[in-house]
């Protein structure tokens, strides 16, 4: 089995060579949950590097450039940038999204035997999402109680959705199901889309919301022409700048990444985006994270406040000891908040719920039973 930490070293030194990139040194990818999670850690235990206090502590700008993305609006969104992100995948060192590919791919992207790389699938980014359950384990959720039928009703309808829009030949010709399944579960995982959108209902009464639901676009517009004017003081500004500044601090709260010149009807019009980096921080409903466009940087910009940092053993946040009784470390992981996130939508889309940690690492089916009773009887995040 690949380890959850392959791949990260390609990565770091991809994103570090980007133009334009920025990631405080403080953060640094670490594995959690007994070794099968990945995600960023903070190191806090010099005087220099604390914790950040402030709300709006920026830590991480990752450029346009290695930014996939497809219009929200369209029905076959999520196909589509499964279908980007796979072609980039089948490039492999030629990408000019290496680094973000191998660490998809936990660093098999670079093993993988030439002859049998039409039909290879990487392994599962969200392992321990629904559709990766034995029917054991479906069956322990399904008995639990009839909120557990429900949810197997939502995966089954997400498998035929999933199925019809695999059917376009634009995208079956290019992949085989497998490799389609595995691009979509990044996309379900991982896209952000701009605050406003609208979920999509899975059926029986459970709304799954595809992707973090996060406001990425533009700053707010007093933040905005504040920017303007402290820019102007210190650049020597165009008047293309300023008029950029001027739509930024006016125009709706999103993001339209892809539209051009041809689309300027249309300029309102929201994207979904994988985001690299920003994208390996785990989830935290009350983690108070903000992504945001900046077009002076020519990036998307992370801020994080003190309530996206807990300590990485799980201890509680101000405690002087260890669960196990030793000297508190200094080790913290990063969250950000995907916004409101159900039960359901955990489950299935990402595979944990809320305070249910992996205990057994070396038994994955026992954790997916605890998750299934958890789930049966309420428990976990929110619901």
């Amino acid at each position: 089995p690949s380890s959850v930490m392959g791949g990260v070293s390609d990565f770091e030194k991809w994103f570090g060579q980007l133009e334009k990139s920025r990631c405080v040194p403080d953060i640094k990818f670490d594995s959690f949950e007994c070794g099968t999670l990945r995600g960023l850690a903070w190191n806090a235990k010099s005087f220099i590097s604390p914790l950040p206090t402030s709300p709006n502590t920026k830590i991480t700008t990752v450029p346009k450039s290695v930014v996939l993305g497809a219009p929200y609006k369209d029905d076959d969104w999520d196909s589509q940038l499964a279908l980007k992100l796979w072609n980039e995948i089948e490039k492999g060192k030629d990408s000019e999204y290496y680094g973000y590919c191998s660490l998809l791919t936990s660093g098999e992207i670079n093993t993988k035997d030439a002859s049998s790389a039409s039909d290879w699938v990487p392994p599962s980014t969200a392992p321990n999402a629904l559709r990766h359950w034995t029917e054991s384990e479906l069956n322990v959720l399904s008995s639990a109680s009839p909120r557990g039928q429900r949810l197997l009703r939502a995966k089954e309808s997400q498998e035929k959705e999933w199925k019809q829009k695999y059917n376009n030949e634009a995208v079956s010709s290019k992949m085989t199901f497998s490799q389609f399944e595995w691009a979509m579960e990044v996309v379900h995982s991982r896209a952000f889309k701009g605050v406003g959108s609208s979920s999509s209902s899975s059926g029986d009464g459970i709304d799954i919301s595809p992707g973090p639901m996060l406001m990425i676009g533009a700053l707010a517009p007093v933040v905005s022409a504040i920017a303007a004017y402290v820019y102007s003081a210190d650049h020597e500004v165009s008047l293309p700048v300023y008029v950029a500044l001027g739509v930024l601090a006016v125009g709706p709260a999103f993001y339209n990444l892809l539209s051009g010149d041809d689309d300027k009807n249309n300029a309102a019009a929201e994207e979904a985006v994988l985001l690299p980096l920003i994208d390996s921080a785990n989830h935290l409903e009350e983690a108070d994270s903000k992504i945001e466009y900046n077009p002076l940087s020519g990036g998307f910009e992370l801020t994080v406040g003190p309530n996206c940092f807990l300590p990485a053993d799980g201890s509680p946040k101000n405690a002087k000891y260890t669960k196990d009784g030793k000297k508190k470390q200094s080790l913290y992981q990063l969250y950000i908040s995907y916004g409101r996130k159900s039960d359901p939508e955990l489950l299935l889309n990402y595979g944990f719920l809320r305070d249910v940690p992996v205990t057994t690492p070396d038994d994955m089916s026992a954790h997916r039973i605890k998750l299934a009773k958890a789930f049966g009887d309420g428990g976990g995040g929110a619901s």
